[in-house]
């Protein structure tokens, strides 16, 4: 269940070993999070499209949700639904109209039916989601966006890059701020109007896992704001009517095998690990594929060479002087360009690039054709 990195790999990988499998889909097209949580700036539809391609070649799919599929004819499920439904924090003004979550305010721009950024978008969060939520804003309009996080600088969980980028298309961080309230731009109006938020001089967590915030005196800061997006995390959607065992809340507890508590049920993916990256999901995914295979009778070997292999050459040669003095770094459209579309903004190498960039490897792998000299007396 679930047509996203994990569920479609271990589809691939199982039906390679000669299994029928059937792919459950809420939405209308397959790719997960691919396809509905990472802007299309990123990763487009046409990119989508060509990696499940062949995927959908071997495994069938459908789109029909199911109950109970043991009972109707499955001799295994693997449940891999992903972390589609984002976090409201329990604060005030957080029902607000103009308030949105991160995984709604992203499926909607990828699905064309954009939700109202106009005016002023505070991003509450500091990911790589909270820049794509940021990022987003941006292209579709809105005046001025701001990022503010708990997290300090230096622990923030999205990257230096999505940061820089983010700055040169005008997006504002606000760093190790508490999140105060959401306010109402009139009193009994409904709707958001601004976001207090208070620097922070200590932020960490209690043995429950609970935040403890140190606040500076007089470090209340109010953020005008017409829109509000939550990205605070997201999680999984009808885990606790599936009758599994669940930790933390609903992500599905599993052994090391990823097999569930009950008897023929895998799950892999965000559902069990929480969101991640694409190549963790697709990680487990192959993990699941094994280990369902091993139950269902097979050897659960997925191993495949996918290139034929190549002997290193033992001799390197002189390399001219500044050789390895720099790199090629990949174009990136300009900031006033790329802050008002959609497409795909970093320019792939050309083949001559490419091929000064593969050029300067420094073949690591003859490390692993050294050998001790022989003795006279070992000949």
């Amino acid at each position: 269940m679930g047509a996203g990195p994990a569920g479609l790999t271990a589809a691939l990988f199982l039906a390679e070993k000669g299994h029928l499998v059937t792919v459950f889909e809420a939405n209308e097209k397959v790719g997960g999070q691919l396809r509905y949580g990472i802007p299309a700036y990123r990763l487009p539809d046409a990119t989508v499209d060509h990696e499940v391609a062949t995927i959908c070649e071997i495994a069938r799919g459908t789109d029909a949700e199911s109950r109970a599929l043991l009972g109707e004819g499955f001799d295994a499920v693997l449940v891999a639904v992903g972390t589609h439904v984002g976090t409201r924090l329990p604060m005030e003004g957080a029902d607000l109209a103009g308030v949105y979550v991160n995984t709604d305010f992203l499926k909607a721009a990828r699905t064309g039916a954009p939700l109202d950024v106009s005016g002023r978008v505070v991003v509450l969060g500091g990911g790589n989601v909270a820049y794509d939520c940021a990022r987003t804003a941006v292209r579709l309009g809105a005046e001025k966006v701001d990022v503010a996080c708990l997290e300090s600088l230096d622990k923030m969980t999205s990257t230096p890059e999505e940061r820089a980028e983010g700055a040169e298309e005008g997006v504002e961080l606000h760093d190790a701020y508490a999140f105060t309230s959401i306010n109402e731009v009139e009193p009994g109006s409904g709707h958001v109007g601004s976001v207090t938020i208070h620097k922070i001089e200590r932020f960490s967590f209690d043995e429950n896992h609970r935040a403890v915030t140190e606040l500076v005196e007089g470090g209340e800061l109010t953020l005008p704001a017409d829109h509000v997006i939550f990205a605070v995390g997201q999680r999984p959607e009808g885990t606790a009517e599936m009758g599994l065992e669940l930790t933390h809340g609903p992500y599905v507890a599993v052994g090391d095998d990823l097999a569930t508590s009950a008897e023929g049920v895998w799950a892999a993916g965000d559902c069990v690990t929480g969101t991640k990256s694409v190549i963790a999901a697709i990680e487990q995914g192959r993990e699941a594929a094994s280990s369902i295979d091993r139950y269902l009778g097979g050897d659960g070997d997925i191993t495949a060479e996918l290139l034929d292999p190549d002997a290193p050459s033992q001799r390197i040669g002189k390399v001219p002087a500044g050789f390895y003095d720099g790199r090629v770094e990949p174009r990136i459209a300009p900031a006033e360009e790329r802050a008002h579309s959609f497409d795909t903004f970093e320019c792939p190498y050309t083949e001559d690039e490419a091929r000064c960039e593969a050029s300067r490897c420094l073949q690591c792998d003859l490390r692993l054709t050294l050998h001790a000299p022989r003795l006279w007396n070992e000949y």
